[in-house]
């Protein structure tokens, strides 16, 4: 049914009828974020939601700027450079670490990691969490293809 609720989105917006454009991220929740990714996180407060235009098969990815009421703890931190040390491969870390300050989670339903209640009984999906240690700015990206 949302991708039939998108499709209908995206013919209106074509025709200059916005109206119907979701105006809230599921993610705004900060439960339903730390189940997609495993773990607690920052209280945060969302700066922007950018819907996303589903194209004529349903796909499409919403992004969600998101500010945490302080920069990732150390023990945040911490948690997620052992996830990535513990991950057998690169392919199977969904963390990973970009640069010195900056990480990157993906979670995806071909991955064959641990599914996000969120996910339950749905496919081709993923969600994605970019943060810093140096920042309480964070984003999130999410879609189905």
């Amino acid at each position: 049914m949302k991708t039939i609720s998108k499709i209908l989105c995206m013919l209106l917006a074509s025709a200059g009828l916005t109206g119907c454009l979701p105006s809230t991220s599921e993610f705004e929740d900060k439960a339903a974020l730390e189940d997609a990714v495993g773990m607690k996180l920052p209280n945060f407060s969302v700066k922007k939601y950018a819907p996303g235009m589903a194209d004529l098969h349903g796909d499409y990815e919403d992004t969600l700027y998101i500010e945490f009421e302080t920069k990732p703890s150390k023990a945040l931190i911490d948690s997620i450079n052992r996830k990535i040390e513990q991950s057998d491969s690169v392919q199977l870390s969904r963390w990973r670490k970009e640069d010195e300050h900056n990480y990157y989670y993906r979670a995806d339903s071909q991955d064959g990691g641990r599914v996000p209640e969120c996910r339950t009984k749905q496919h081709d999906w993923y969600v994605v969490l970019k943060l810093a240690d140096n920042s309480k700015d964070a984003k999130v990206i999410y879609g189905y293809w």
